[in-house]
């Protein structure tokens, strides 16, 4: 695998470093070998092959490889409603007769 390295830099230098959708390409692949590895001295191996090849501490390698993919977007939670149409009406009409204060003017001195 460390062979491998200079082709995903595109340069064949393995002193360049790889831009980010390189290394997000590469551990997805790393991680897909990862999962799949049926010895701990294969996972071993693998964990040590990423290691080298990106640079990171070997705790951060395991974080990363065992992580799993987060969707793009999570779904929003509406706010909770904390007063009702009553008290919003009667606060709408009050900030309005006061002239509609901000919230730095409302702060006290």
């Amino acid at each position: 695998m460390r062979e491998n390295w200079a082709s995903w830099n595109g340069e064949g230098d393995e002193s360049q470093p790889m831009d980010l959708g390189a290394r997000k390409e590469h551990a997805a692949l790393v991680k897909e070998r990862y999962r799949t590895a049926r010895s701990k001295k294969e996972v071993s191996l693998i964990l040590e092959e990423y290691r080298a090849g990106i640079g990171q501490s070997r705790k951060c390698t395991v974080r990363k490889l065992r992580s799993r993919e987060k969707p793009d977007s999570w779904p929003r939670r509406k706010r909770i409603t904390i007063y009702d149409g009553q008290v919003t009406a009667a606060l709408a009409k009050t900030w309005e007769v006061i002239d509609q204060p901000s919230g730095h003017r409302l702060k006290p001195p």
